[in-house]
């Protein structure tokens, strides 16, 4: 039996062009891009639940208003033989029809929509039955409408199915309102919840991509040694730290914050590896003064290169 290999696929271009290399995302740059561009689409999403959250609220009132005619209508029919029966103008029973079709039809599109919203939000996507019973009673109101008015259904056919499906409507559009409320208020919650989560990632990430202004006022410690000795001012000590510290001292532009190259070592991981990007990272300062500060500690002995933006203890 001879056997026979299948030639490799070649790789599609637009693939290679469209894939990034995992080295080229691993710098300052490209995480700075990356928490913008999350910061953006965080902030559309909030936007989108912003939206929603406003439509909301005036579907529930379409809802409560259809709500109050049907119920009005009913308990005003209960009066005495002396009260004459109350007549409601015409128009009004038109626009409650008007405003429960809106709402079986807003009311499933509303639920899908919260349900994208909060799942692009970072929330966990549930099943609703309150879904699935708009989705089936618009199903059956629009089958209804074909079934009567298309002329290729025998009249017979017509005269089987459309007295069912009509006769479904007596219980399925009284619990429009009830199951509207419940559903639509449900869905509001969890917009809220999204929102008040999407608020948070937004904060935190404004905080990230702003870029960090120190002061004199609310400057936070830095994290390496100051170029100032230990030992006090005046005292013989002092003159060799402070001489030591100032030939190791880098002055970050544009900022106050002096730093050393004595602490780097302990940035180091376990493995005694001291990565450049930590090293920014920690000091949150630029590359160019990370830069400097790796030179000096490579050129005092205290470090040595590795491979690319990687370097190790001396021994």
């Amino acid at each position: 039996m001879a056997l026979t290999t299948r030639a490799a696929r070649p790789a599609d271009p637009l693939d290679a062009l469209l894939t990034a290399e995992p080295l080229a995302l691993d710098t300052p740059a490209a995480r700075r891009a990356l928490r913008a561009g999350v910061l953006e689409a965080r902030r559309e999403s909030q936007q989108t639940i912003e939206r929603l959250l406003a439509l909301g609220k005036p579907l529930l009132l379409a809802i409560v208003a259809v709500s109050f005619l049907h119920v009005f209508d009913t308990i005003a029919a209960i009066r005495p033989a002396s009260v004459a029966a109350l007549r409601l103008p015409d128009w009004l029973y038109h626009v409650s029809a008007a405003a429960l079709t809106i709402t079986v039809d807003a009311a499933a599109l509303f639920i899908v929509a919260t349900g994208g919203a909060t799942a692009l939000a970072g929330l966990p996507r549930r099943a609703s039955a309150g879904l699935s019973f708009f989705m089936v009673l618009t199903l059956l109101l629009n089958g209804v409408y074909v079934l009567r008015y298309a002329p290729e259904i025998a009249p017979a056919v017509k005269g089987a199915v459309l007295p069912a499906i009509e006769l479904s409507f007596a219980l399925l559009l009284p619990a429009v309102v009830p199951i509207g409320l419940a559903v639509i208020e449900r869905a509001l919650a969890r917009l809220r919840a999204a929102r008040l989560r999407l608020l948070v990632e937004i904060r935190a990430l404004e905080d990230l991509t702003r870029p960090a202004a120190r002061t004199s006022q609310n400057a936070p410690e830095p994290i390496l040694r100051e170029a100032a000795g230990e030992h006090g001012e005046g005292s013989a000590a002092d003159d060799t730290e402070g001489s030591k510290a100032a030939d190791d001292a880098v002055v970050s532009p544009g900022r106050p914050a002096i730093f050393t190259i004595d602490d780097l070592p302990q940035l180091c991981d376990g493995a005694g590896a001291l990565r450049r990007s930590d090293v920014i990272a920690h000091l949150r300062c630029s590359d160019a003064t990370a830069d400097r500060l790796l030179s000096r500690a490579v050129e005092r002995g205290l470090i040595r290169r590795g491979v690319r933006g990687v370097y190790y203890v001396a021994s």
